[in-house]
């Protein structure tokens, strides 16, 4: 999340729910090497070429970049110059009442001065929604995810010699009943992931897990473009080892407004309760209180959007030795001009604080960062852009500062 953006996109609402769920959205996601590719938008800018039936639309793009702290150290930095190759193809096939999507994106990171780092991430994903009448509709998603853990993103990848490598995969799907526009709708969704490590099994053997997720939502119109709304989650999170007192069931219950183009924002606010119960008699403590999620876009003019996003959840701690969960509060906000036809600026901001049970630790995490592009051509882009990164924690020697310049090229047809 260092632009508290993901490659889970609207595509795929369920999957990007699902990982904001369970994922750790502060620590590991603030660390993160560049990643440039993502999903060329069907029906966008980008040109696609016809394969029958899909319409595919191909994109690459080439980063060339320096990290001055690839591992994120507190002293005996490793910098290094970061070469970044990202193909992705999105294959699209559309109907009447009916949609399927298949997508790719990879990730190819080689560092000069550190080896030991260098990365290939693989992100299959598929889609598929039927409109079965003006009332009812159903949205299936479906991903299989193969990445790392960047040294020192996490508390189980802080002392490695190589990043923890993991496979994750994912389905789910959400059943909606209720016009758009009616008084009343419901949405009904249901989700199973897992997610395994492939390597330094004697750190990682206890963060293999199974999850699933189970919850659905009321909207009950109150006003032309603004709903209210009610949401109850289960979230049922299963660990593969023996070794591990991190099985748990976190149920949460959420109400609040959703709102659609009023006043020039959209957006949608939650404010709710949660409760984390562990199996295991081991843990001390099960996490619980009020939670939020906030999502607002302004549109002051037609070419200048922000995006604000926070919230607070309690996420099981990844190789906490000794710590259980993470209670992590954030706020994001992200910020598109256009000032020519042909020049953009994204300037984005974070920051998150993560404190962890049982061992008294406290991070504070900031994230600064400013992205200049310039479209050359209607399937030709240029960019440079700067990102600084930070954590102060209350334990000795945890501290880090991370600055990355990135130039870049992306090409679509």
């Amino acid at each position: 999340m260092a632009t508290c953006k993901s490659l889970l996109d609207e595509r795929f609402p369920l999957a990007r729910r699902t990982a904001y769920a369970i994922l750790l959205v502060s620590s590991a996601a603030m660390a993160q090497q560049p990643t440039g590719g993502q999903v060329p938008a069907g029906g966008g800018n980008a040109a696609g070429v016809r394969l029958d039936p899909f319409v595919l639309y191909p994109a690459v793009s080439v980063f060339e970049g320096y990290n001055d702290n690839v591992t994120l150290a507190n002293s005996n930095r490793v910098t290094s110059t970061i070469t970044v190759l990202s193909p992705a193809l999105l294959a699209e096939l559309k109907g009447a009442s009916t949609a399927y999507r298949l997508s790719y994106v990879g990730n190819y990171g080689w560092y000069s001065n550190s080896s030991a780092d260098n990365y290939d991430y693989h992100e299959f994903r598929g889609g598929a929604d039927f409109d079965f009448s003006a009332r009812s509709s159903l949205k299936l998603n479906a991903e299989y995810l193969r990445k790392s853990d960047p040294r020192g993103s996490t508390l189980a990848s802080t002392n490695v010699v190589t990043p923890n490598k993991w496979d994750q995969t994912g389905i789910g799907g959400i059943y909606s009943y209720g016009a758009m526009g009616a008084q009343g709708r419901i949405e009904v969704e249901a989700g199973a992931f897992e997610k395994r490590y492939s390597n330094n099994r004697t750190i990682t053997e206890t963060l293999d897990y199974d999850l699933q997720r189970f919850g659905g939502t009321f909207f009950w119109r109150v006003g032309p473009k603004t709903e209210w709304l009610v949401q109850g989650t289960q979230i049922r999170t299963d660990y593969i080892s023996p070794l591990s007192i991190q099985d748990n069931r976190e149920n949460r219950v959420l109400t609040g407004l959703k709102w659609e183009a009023t006043a020039l924002t959209t957006g949608t606010a939650k404010f709710g309760y949660s409760e984390k119960k562990y199996s295991s008699t081991g843990v001390a403590a099960n996490p619980k209180g009020g939670i939020w999620e906030i999502g607002v876009r302004w549109s002051p003019l037609t070419y200048s959007v922000v995006d604000l996003t926070t919230g607070k959840t309690f996420n099981d701690s990844q190789g906490g030795l000794g710590s259980t969960y993470v209670t992590n509060e954030y706020i994001s906000l992200i910020w598109n001009h256009g000032w020519t036809e042909r020049i953009r600026t994204t300037a984005s901001g974070y920051y998150a604080t993560d404190n962890y049970s049982g061992i008294g630790r406290s991070d504070k995490l900031s994230q600064l960062g400013l992205k200049v592009s310039y479209d050359m051509r209607r399937w030709l882009m240029f960019a440079a852009e700067y990102q600084y990164y930070e954590r102060q924690s209350s334990v000795l020697g945890a501290d880090y500062k991370k600055n990355v310049f990135l130039l870049s090229v992306r090409a679509t047809l």
